[in-house]
Order: C-alpha cells, then structure tokens, then sequence
C-alpha cells in the first residue's frame, strides 16, 4: 500500500507530478534557456548600445572615431569624430557614410558646419581650416528611427582636405530592431 506522500495527486497530470519529464515540461526548460541565452548575449552588447572607438593615422591627420557600431531602433546616440591636423589641412571635410544618415534623426551637429552637402551615399560636413596641431571634435546626436531597415550597413567615415582623403576608418555596423 502507498503512503499518502507518495501518491499523486488526482488533479496533476503525470509529467508535473515528479514522474518523467514530458515534452510539455521539455519545451518549457527550452524555452527558458533560449530566453536566458537572449539576455546573457544582450548583457555582453550582443544588440548595441556600447561605443566603440577606432582610429586611423594618415600623413596629414588622425582621425578617431567614437561611437555606437550596433544600434537599435528608438534609441539616442552620439557620434565623436576627432581629427588632429598633422599638417595644415586647407579644406577639411568629414564624411560619413550612408549608415549613419539614412532613416536615422541627425537631432545635432556640434559644432555647425560652414556647409554641409549630400554626395552619393555619403554625407559632407565642411570646416574651416586646421592648422598643423589643431584638433577638430565634432559630435553627432543621432537618433535611430524606429521603423528602419535593420540589417547591416556602413558607418565609415572619412576625412578629406578638399577632394582628397587623408583619414578613414572603414566600418559595418548593425541596425536592430
């Protein structure tokens, strides 16, 4: 004869019960790692949010760039784009590609530009002239609009003085929804 302790009871189906695990009970423990993994991998910038900084130095100036490479819809953003003359630069340009413009709110540019133009794929801020030693800082406040078209896309950017690039850093990036 079974204790009362171990009989179960009426209203539990088997599998809930401390019998064997049914697929009911399986698909729940699946479901909840799957959810665990998803929030493990968002913890470690998996879907944006973190900035990123990546450099380079050419003969006539170093560009740095600093911002997000992962960008999620609805957010507030902020670019950092350093140019440090090492030679004088007579026509300084910064140019950033699609990715940074297309279905995204540009809400500020700091400081102005004298001119600002829209080449294929790519847009143009104009400076006035850097003197060897000078740094130019421009921040971007952008924000991604929440309907846009996730996927990659290219978030270089590029320093020319006049026509001529002097710095770029090459970048993909990703939009999540």
């Amino acid at each position: 004869m079974q204790s009362p302790a171990d009989r179960r009871p009426d209203h539990l189906p088997p599998d809930e019960a401390g019998g064997a695990m049914g697929p009911a009970a399986i698909g729940r423990h699946v479901g909840v790692a799957v959810l665990a993994a998803i929030i493990v991998a968002a913890l470690f910038n998996a879907f944006g949010q973190a900035s990123e900084t990546e450099r380079d130095t050419g003969e006539a100036a170093e560009l740095t760039v600093t911002g997000p490479m992962r960008i999620r819809g609805g957010l507030e953003r902020q670019l950092l784009v350093a140019v440090t003359a090492r030679e004088p630069i007579a026509a300084p340009r910064i140019v950033l590609a699609e990715g940074w413009y297309d279905r995204i709110s540009l809400a500020v540019i700091v400081p102005q530009p004298e001119a600002q133009a829209v080449e294929p794929r790519s847009l143009v801020l104009a400076y006035p002239p850097l003197a060897a030693g000078a740094r130019l800082e421009v921040r971007v406040t952008l924000e991604v609009n929440p309907a846009i078209r996730v996927g990659p896309r290219d978030l270089s950017v590029r320093v020319r003085d006049g026509d001529r690039v002097i710095a770029a850093v090459p970048a993909d990036g990703v939009v999540f929804p």
